[in-house]
């Protein structure tokens, strides 16, 4: 194999639960190889469940799995009760910045949202910067946008005044976007994975925060997996709307 002109590498590759051996070697400029380091062995699983979740409940903080429990932050107008993040009156959260929102692995990201009034291209959620890297989904015109990186996903339509549940999903090659649990949007493609090092967002976007990006109204139960959801979850969790 060629050299990796990186710190670190992801084996974006391979086969959910079979083993692999890895070794390390360094290579000089002249291309002599060191020895290699003792063998390591991994397996790859899924986690089923998410692998961060927001946590509205009047003080905003974020929820790894394992537990594991970090601040976030609030911005300008936004509220939050009974697991609800209001931005009726504006305002968003943000998440510092964690190797567990990039691309080096799977991504699906769920939630619920109601808008008060449709916005120009408010942006749900998001850790990207679009045609850069990472990844965003946002309403775009009259329906929703599912960029990862480099690749967009549109389709669906946006309602304001009822709560939709939306699923975007993402498996290294294929990007696809629920609305209700229905497949509105399909796209196969290149993506980007490079590391986009910026806060996750809730509200806004994050590659800029801007006024034509601000979400006007509530959301709740946004969900990150390292994996892709099926489509029978999908259906299933839409089913389950909010009060």
């Amino acid at each position: 194999p060629e050299p990796i002109r990186l710190s670190s590498f992801a084996d974006t590759g391979v086969q959910i639960g079979t083993a692999y051996t890895y070794v390390v070697r360094s290579v000089s400029r002249r291309g002599v190889e060191s020895e290699p380091t003792a063998p390591i062995e991994a397996v790859a699983r899924i986690v089923m469940e998410p692998i961060f979740t927001p946590i509205f409940d009047g003080q905003i903080r974020g929820q790894f799995y394992g537990g594991q429990e970090v601040p976030g932050k609030q911005h300008g107008a936004a509220r939050m009760a009974d697991g609800t993040l209001d931005l009726s009156d504006g305002g968003h959260v943000t998440f510092e910045h964690d190797d567990r929102f990039d691309l080096t692995q799977p991504i699906s990201v769920e939630c619920w949202v109601r808008f008060d009034k449709q916005g120009a291209m408010p942006v749900l959620v998001g850790c990207g910067h679009w045609r850069q890297a990472g990844w965003f989904l946002q309403q775009i015109g009259d329906g929703w946008r599912w960029h990862v990186g480099g690749l967009d996903c549109d389709g669906g339509k946006v309602e304001p005044n009822r709560w939709i549940h939306l699923a975007a999903v993402s498996d290294g090659s294929t990007l696809r976007l629920y609305q209700d649990g229905k497949l509105v949007g399909e796209q196969t493609g290149s993506i980007n994975t490079t590391v986009w090092p910026g806060q996750l967002h809730v509200g806004q976007y994050s590659g800029t925060p801007a006024p034509e990006y601000q979400v006007t109204g509530q959301m709740k139960d946004v969900k990150l997996y390292h994996r892709p959801l099926e489509a029978a979850e999908v259906a299933q969790a839409a089913k389950t709307r909010p009060e």
